[in-house]
């Protein structure tokens, strides 16, 4: 019988990682807020693969002229144009608003942490006659844990067939 080659127990790790990484990947909004002072939170998914955003679920608070309001998937009728990794506006079904993200860098299926971009890029507004804008935050998203999880095993696998190595030239 024959024991698996160093080369393919790192193939199968990897492939594992890829296919699990494919996975979206949950996005928080941290301290977000705009120049009224007013804040934002929650979160959306993002699989990067398909460009496919879901199950968002953002909430406004009530400013000086916006009264408070929460963006859901399968409320709110998605998006204004073609969303991107780097800019998504999600929309209201009968209120004529809609909330604007974007991020300095395409987002992944990976994870990570990046600022809001501001400069006038993300913001809500009304009919767009009157807008507010996002003056700080970020997103931060963490992988699914079954990728790290086989990611690990993959790992493990190499470190235990390097130890039995190892071990028999000592022998030898």
């Amino acid at each position: 019988m024959t024991r698996p080659s160093a080369a393919v127990l790192v193939l199968s790790a990897c492939i594992g990682f890829a296919a699990s990484s494919a996975q979206a990947a949950t996005w928080q909004l941290l301290d977000a807020s705009f120049d009224d002072g007013t804040l934002i939170e929650g979160s959306f998914d993002y699989t990067a693969a398909t460009n496919t955003y879901a199950n968002w679920h953002i909430t406004v608070l009530a400013g000086s002229f916006l009264t408070a309001y929460t963006y859901q998937a399968g409320v709110d009728n998605g998006f204004a144009g073609s969303p991107s990794s780097v800019v998504v506006d999600f929309v209201t079904v009968d209120q004529g608003r809609y909330l604007r993200l974007a991020f300095p860098e395409p987002l992944t299926d990976a994870g990570g942490f990046m600022q809001l971009v501001k400069d006038g890029l993300s913001f809500e507004c009304d009919n767009c006659s009157q807008s507010r804008f996002i003056t700080s935050g970020a997103v931060s998203a963490v992988p699914e844990p079954g990728a790290w999880g086989l990611f690990g095993l993959g790992l493990l696998g190499l470190a235990a067939r390097k130890g039995r190595r190892s071990g028999s030239a000592a022998v030898a």
